[in-house]
């Protein structure tokens, strides 16, 4: 079975209601794994002790391991909701609306960035 299949028989076995659910669940685990990661690096910035700075390191290397699953785990319940959604037509044009009007509102921000420059 590749991957797709993966995420069709999982998205078929719990279905919509529940992986939305679920992508709440990993995109708080994600968030928690970034700041985690975050505050490695800010403790890795103002630390001098050759022995602490190694043990922070460590850590931080752990982090973004950490990190680097949950975003796997935030992709593949995604993926699974995205095919879902092919099924209930009224939520997919209203996410995709949704998502139409994010992407034009942040390309509007970029062109604004890059007259600043």
């Amino acid at each position: 079975m590749n991957l797709q299949e993966k995420i069709i028989a999982i998205a078929n076995y719990h279905g919509l209601e529940n992986q939305l659910t679920k992508l709440s669940e990993e995109g708080a685990e994600l968030a928690a794994a970034t700041l985690k990661g975050l505050g490695l690096l800010l403790k890795e910035h103002k630390c001098s002790n050759p022995k602490k700075l190694e043990r922070i390191r460590r850590k931080k290397k752990l982090a973004e391991e950490k990190a680097k699953e949950e975003v796997a785990d935030v992709l593949l319940v995604a993926r699974q909701i995205e095919y879902l959604m092919l099924s209930e037509p009224k939520f997919e044009k209203k996410i995709t609306d949704l998502m139409q009007q994010k992407a034009e509102r942040e390309i509007s921000r970029i062109k604004e960035d890059e007259q600043c420059i």
